[in-house]
């Protein structure tokens, strides 16, 4: 059981320890020495309120109950929900070595705020202390980096409504190498077959990415897309901006499965709503609440209308990437512009020359990492029936259940982690033993107590 009202005045005393500062990064000289922990994270949340607090100091609980100190260098502006989904986080600096089985947050009284994407914004009030279980626990040294994902498995932002709503977010820390998108990765150094990179989320931390067999990789700088690795990297220049799919690890290591290649942007970017098509000129009008430059979003004072031309951009879906016409758009969705010019207009709204929309018709769904114990395993239905284990709890769609139905196609990879240093490996369903294993999963809920698994992974429980 974590030990919060034991944790609190270790961080209260950290945040009188640290530096002062309003919402600025946490970046510094010493962003990314060996004893870093980078913490991504996912902020796709079902919402489409952008839901942001300000991290006053983080801690983190070792296996044994005992904690750190704060270990931010100053207070940091975190978003927790984006309606693109797209991943903030913060740098940890000086962590000692350790087996880590939490992550506290202690969120600044009076910082939160939601803003919907019709402009209008409340306060958001939560818990003092945010604790998020990791995993598996989190294995650091102070000589190396560690990477760690926070993402969510509770209940979406409420609606804004009024001056003020109230959510408690719960997230836990992703296993090691489990899937995440990630945009925002700057290319620093090609060392073919792999690419060091940038991410902008972090801080800067370097992230090494390396293709998987089958990897699919998109240009947009070329239009090329459907080429090899070899052409890819032929390619790639230092500043160029990477997105992709693949598997996170807490080495330092993002193993993709999906990468495409961009233009390097410091610019920011615009997020909103589209309020009116104009076909004709392959236009629209856009409702911009807010900015995201690399690494940080910031809200609009007050919201303001602008035209978008989208007639040379590339369109394409916040969920899975897929490219759009400009007549698949519709009134009403969630939109982010990265553009090339912007041109005030005597008497009329001024236009924005797009290179990049991505659009979403509601927030990005949650992606929650489920977990539990093995009871049973029906290899006629490929079902395996999975309860809580131990006192923790399986929430679905933000009910507690007392048992999940897990349905494993034939085309799901179960991955069976090694333990103590023995290896991992794939398995076929007949290998998940009942009464033993340990399981944690993702996937699209079919029913109350009912999930389609896309991604499995088990060990046995000892």
């Amino acid at each position: 059981m974590l030990r919060v009202l034991k944790l609190l005045p270790v961080l209260l005393f950290g945040l009188a320890a640290c530096s002062g500062g309003g919402g600025g990064s946490s970046s510094s000289a010493t962003t990314g020495a060996p004893g870093s922990v980078h913490v991504v994270v996912d902020t796709a949340a079902g919402s489409d309120s952008l839901v942001q607090f300000q991290l006053a100091a983080v801690a983190l609980e070792r296996t044994d109950g005992t904690s750190t100190g704060n270990l931010l260098t100053s207070p940091k502006l975190v978003v927790l929900a984006d309606p693109t989904g797209e991943t903030d986080g913060f740098t940890l600096q000086n962590v000692p070595s350790g087996s880590y089985a939490a992550v506290h947050l202690l969120l600044a009284p009076g910082s939160g705020t939601a803003l919907a994407s019709s402009g209008s914004t409340a306060g958001v009030t939560s818990a003092l202390d945010l604790a998020v279980p990791i995993a598996e626990s989190l294995q650091h040294s102070a000589a190396g980096r560690s990477w760690l994902v926070i993402g969510h498995n509770g209940s979406a932002p409420p609606a804004v409504a009024g001056s003020s709503v109230h959510w408690e977010p719960r997230m836990s820390g992703r296993l090691d190498g489990s899937a995440q998108t990630m945009g925002g990765l700057r290319v620093a150094l090609v060392q073919a077959p792999n690419v060091l990179t940038q991410a902008a989320s972090v801080d800067d931390g370097s992230l090494q990415v390396e293709f998987a067999a089958g990897c699919q990789f998109e240009d947009h700088v070329s239009g090329l897309s459907g080429g090899g690795r070899d052409d890819f990297l032929r390619g790639m220049s230092r500043g160029d901006d990477l997105s992709a799919d693949g598997e996170l690890h807490r080495d330092g290591r993002f193993v993709a499965s999906r990468v495409r290649r961009g233009r390097g942007n410091d610019g920011p970017r615009l997020l909103g709503r589209i309020d009116e098509l104009r076909p004709a000129s392959s236009a629209f009008v856009m409702h911009v609440v807010a900015e995201a430059r690399r690494g940080g979003r910031r809200l609009l004072p007050l919201p303001v209308d602008v035209l978008v031309d989208a007639s040379a951009a590339r369109i394409h879906a916040s969920d899975d990437r897929r490219v759009l016409a400009f007549g698949d758009l519709s009134v009403g969705q969630l939109a982010k512009v990265e553009w090339t010019s912007r041109t005030p207009r005597q008497g009329d709204l001024e236009l924005v020359v797009a290179r990049e929309v991505e659009v979403t018709s509601a927030g990005v769904p949650m992606r929650p990492e489920y977990e539990g114990a093995v009871q049973s395993v029906d290899l006629g239905t490929r079902t395996i029936v999975v309860v809580p284990r131990g006192n923790d709890p399986i929430f679905v769609q933000g009910q507690s259940v007392t048992s999940v139905d897990v349905h494993v196609d034939a085309a799901i990879t179960i991955h069976r982690q090694g333990r103590r240093g023995a290896a991992s490996a794939n398995i076929l369903l007949d290998a998940v033993v009942a009464g033993s294993d340990r399981i944690w999963w993702r996937g699209d809920v079919t029913g109350p107590t009912a999930i389609d698994a896309s991604w499995v992974r088990v060990r046995d429980d000892d």
